[in-house]
């Protein structure tokens, strides 16, 4: 990914959840002997050792006097590697250089020891959900912990994370959550109208409404919720685990299901399911006298490889609790489902 930097160079940075920790760490590192004249740092690893990178650029005017600019780099002296979230090393060329300024390093300094520190005790910190493009399985949000910090420096967790500072790991927080503007439409608006062996056929109808939430006249973002209570554990486990496949059918395909995430709360235990219609077809149903009717949108829910899957109430199970983002909500594509499902109570 290439950007610049405060003063207007060019440069190559890494972008992953690890190494953005290490060059934050190498950002807070304005010392004498990282040199105050460059307060933008980052980590890289060179001649065996962890430092931290005043500059990264590779084409550069001479050196001024206030030390704002560096000498012309030689591409043979950069470091070769950054890390990965997992903590493996990985090529990230250009990365600074080791020229000396009044008799010391001017560029690098030694903090080996603390990065490595760093480096063991976030390992794996990347996020806990994975965008997919597909209509049968989608990406879910995982309840593993994962290994944190949490100091004055750093609070490096997931969306709707935060540090448990006492195991040191992440822990789900829907109190970080935004208060999503969700119009539910409740779970009238699902019916069962085919069966197969191991296969169901759900029709999908979704009242429209006004302004922001006219979804007949842009694409928009949706949820789907499933009780764990009327719909059973070997259900919800076959839905979260990707067993259970799904996709959404039209007159075209104009639906990917992208996201999905389990809330684990005694009787008010849930799966939600996150849509998105990527743009309104030309024929989309409903259909009223051959052209798309502004009253509701309608599409179907095909759910399969069900073969040895219980549904425990089939008729209270899909009553599923439908509801829909403002067309022109900023994040209605990342994922949300964590928010919405801790905001919306099923199975009551």
């Amino acid at each position: 990914m290439f950007a610049r930097d405060p003063w207007g160079y060019t440069y190559c940075h890494i972008t992953n959840c690890l190494q953005d920790v290490l060059d934050n760490y190498c950002n807070t590192q304005a010392t004498d002997e990282c040199n105050t004249a460059y307060p933008v740092r980052y980590a890289r690893f060179h001649d065996g050792k962890w430092k931290c990178v005043a500059h990264l650029t590779v084409d550069v005017l001479p050196v001024s006097d206030d030390l704002t600019n560096i000498p012309l780099e030689d591409i043979s002296l950069h470091e070769p590697t950054c890390v990965s979230d997992k903590g493996d090393m990985i090529n990230c060329q250009p990365a600074g250089n080791s020229v000396t300024h009044h008799g010391g390093e001017a560029l690098h300094c030694d903090q080996h020891d603390m990065i490595m520190s760093l480096i063991d005790s976030n390992k794996n910190c990347g996020p806990t959900t994975t965008p997919v493009v597909t209509t049968t399985t989608p990406a879910t949000t995982t309840t593993d912990p994962e290994t944190c910090v949490n100091t004055n420096d750093f609070n490096f967790c997931p969306d709707w994370h935060s540090c448990d500072i006492d195991i040191a790991q992440c822990i789900e927080d829907p109190d970080t959550c935004p208060e999503l503007p969700i119009s539910w439409k409740g779970g009238k608006y699902s019916t069962v109208v085919m069966k197969g062996i191991g296969a169901y056929a759900v029709r999908i109808n979704i009242p429209n409404g006004q302004d922001e939430y006219d979804i007949r006249a842009l694409p928009y973002s949706g949820f789907m919720m499933w009780s764990r209570r009327y719909c059973g554990a070997a259900f919800t486990d076959a839905l979260i685990s990707g067993q259970a496949k799904m996709m959404i059918m039209d007159y075209e395909s104009a639906y990917e299901v992208k996201y999905s995430y389990e809330r684990k709360d005694k009787q008010q235990s849930s799966i939600t399911i996150q849509f998105e219609q990527t743009h309104i077809a030309e024929l989309d149903l409903p259909l009223l006298n051959g052209v798309n009717s502004q009253g509701k949108d309608q599409f179907f829910l095909y759910l399969y490889n069900m073969e040895d899957i219980v549904v425990k109430d089939e008729e209270k199970c899909f009553q599923i609790a439908i509801g829909v983002l403002p067309t022109n909500y900023p994040n209605r594509n990342t994922d949300l489902t964590l928010c919405a499902g801790w905001q919306k109570d099923v199975g009551f």
